[in-house]
């Protein structure tokens, strides 16, 4: 009985503990090529590569020049998954700083201006939404503009707080929520199936 105790301690110690995650983001648009990392408590990468979009596919370049292509569909089962996995955690989550740079240049002085001030005012208008709903986030925004070369850089650091028992509670109503997509779509080629 006491073993059973002390799992049950240990495990209910284990789902409340809060995890810091740091999420660093760099992606140039010009030249199609980006840098994901992820990190727990700032110390321990626990996701790194790179990024490129072809056509409809997200390629994740991993170490040993393997890359991975996750297929960008609203439609795919695994994106459904993941954006119910994101709706029930957004609540959960707390955004402790964001930090968003971007370093916009053309040749052109009249496209430069337009896309930076685009840029700045979605950036604004993404912090006022933040502080809205909590007022304790560290916000930082740095547009650069420049004229005498061509780049188009945004660079995106955030850390937040998740406990492990809201990940898996998100998980498993994703879970169920996939499991019952799919049996919805079974039904459905039943019945059709009987039509015929």
């Amino acid at each position: 009985m006491k073993t059973v105790l002390i799992v049950l301690t240990v495990l209910i110690i284990i789902l409340s503990i809060s995890l810091h995650i740091t999420l660093e983001i760099e992606y140039d648009i010009l030249k199609n090529f980006g840098k994901i990392k992820v990190k727990l408590f700032k110390i321990i990468t626990i996701f790194s590569s790179g990024i490129t979009f072809v056509g409809e596919y997200l390629n994740l370049s991993k170490r040993h020049n393997k890359v991975v292509k996750i297929k960008i569909d609203i439609n795919d089962k695994q994106l459904q998954f993941f954006n119910d996995v994101g709706k029930y955690l957004k609540k959960k989550i707390t955004l402790l700083n964001l930090n968003i740079n971007t370093l916009i240049c053309f040749m052109n002085p009249n496209l430069s201006c337009l896309l930076s001030s685009i840029i700045n005012i979605f950036v604004s208008l993404l912090f006022s939404k933040i502080l809205v709903m909590n007022n304790d986030v560290k916000l930082i925004k740095n547009i650069q503009t420049g004229f005498r070369q061509n780049n188009f850089i945004i660079n995106l650091n955030a850390s937040i707080l998740l406990s492990i028992y809201d990940y898996f509670w998100a998980y498993l109503k994703a879970l169920k929520n996939k499991i019952r997509r799919e049996h919805e779509k079974n039904g459905k080629q039943k019945r059709m199936q009987k039509c015929k």
